[in-house]
């Protein structure tokens, strides 16, 4: 796994972050080991909710382009919120597998950003479901935590 954006944990590679994601240091980019992959998607590895990206396809310019931005940062959060949510509704405690420190991080910002707890996340995907729970997340972290703002008018 080689970490192409850098992030506390496991991994280590390049030491600096693009400046729009500097408030997430749970999230990490790496490089996927796989020849078929996707050029970008969210997965939700043990360590930490992840971007993985497909170097014949994306560049770290791409990434730190950020007119481009929107275009894969909310599908691949979506993807990630989409599968925390669901090991969540499976799980007793409401968190299952998904303990690291990194994971830990998420989940509280992600109830920084939509003022509900945990547990009311995960309630609120019983009743109201997986997705439309995910897409609440995703506009909340995107929106309520000032990354839209931070990049402007050059994503639209």
């Amino acid at each position: 796994m080689t970490n192409i954006i850098g992030f506390p944990g496991q991994a280590s590679g390049m030491p600096t972050s693009p400046s729009f994601l500097h408030g997430w240091p749970f999230l990490a980019v790496i490089e996927s080991e796989e020849e078929c992959a996707l050029p970008i998607r969210g997965r939700a590895h043990d360590d930490g909710p992840t971007i993985e990206i497909n170097a014949l396809y994306v560049t770290r310019a791409d990434l730190e382009d950020r007119s481009k931005v929107a275009l894969w940062l909310c599908p691949t959060l979506l993807h990630v919120c989409g599968t925390v949510l669901a090991e969540g509704l499976e799980a007793t405690d409401g968190v299952g597998r998904l303990t690291s420190q990194r994971w830990r991080a998420f989940r509280s910002e992600v109830s920084r950003q939509t003022t509900m707890g945990w547990p009311q996340i995960v309630a609120a995907a019983r009743r109201e479901g997986v997705d439309y729970m995910a897409d609440h997340l995703t506009a909340s972290l995107f929106m309520e935590s000032g990354l839209d703002d931070r990049l402007g008018d050059r994503h639209a």
